[in-house]
């Protein structure tokens, strides 16, 4: 009897230790974050390593009354990014980055903000990205800017 109980203990010990193991928390979400705003910035293509197949991008323009949404998946924001990277390139050359609002959502889902200033353009795109840890990875599941 006290076999059985030490072996059912074991299973319940390792089975809370894996499932912790697969938890996103708020230090991995931060350094996720500056881990995609470093390697962004030597290259807008290479967050394309961090996006998830079910990738969901919303682009806000305008306001709420007169503005329009546009949507993509992953492989029209992927084509968007390359057909754009002179523009995109041009407008990081001088900007303000702000991280804000980290938060977690659910045990496998986090969220944070980036509000982005670019002084050669002179606007400001606040983005919020929602990433879910998938097979020990952070992933992008969504992205939402409002410009």
């Amino acid at each position: 009897m006290v076999r059985y109980f030490k072996l059912v203990l074991f299973f319940f010990v390792l089975i809370s230790a894996q499932s912790y193991a697969n938890q996103l928390d708020i230090t991995q979400l931060k350094a996720f974050n500056e881990l995609i705003l470093k390697e962004t910035k030597d290259s807008p293509q290479n967050i394309f390593k961090y996006l998830s197949s079910e990738l969901l991008v919303e682009s806000h323009f305008g306001s709420s009354v007169q503005g329009v949404i546009f949507s993509f998946n992953k492989t029209e924001y992927i084509n968007l990014i390359n057909k754009s990277l002179d523009k995109i390139n041009e407008s990081n050359k001088d900007q303000d980055i702000d991280v804000f609002d980290f938060k977690i959502i659910s045990a496998s889902k986090g969220q944070f903000t980036v509000k982005t200033y670019s002084k050669t353009i002179r606007r400001s795109i606040w983005s919020t990205y929602t990433v879910k840890l998938i097979k020990d990875e952070i992933k992008i599941i969504k992205i939402v800017d409002l410009a």
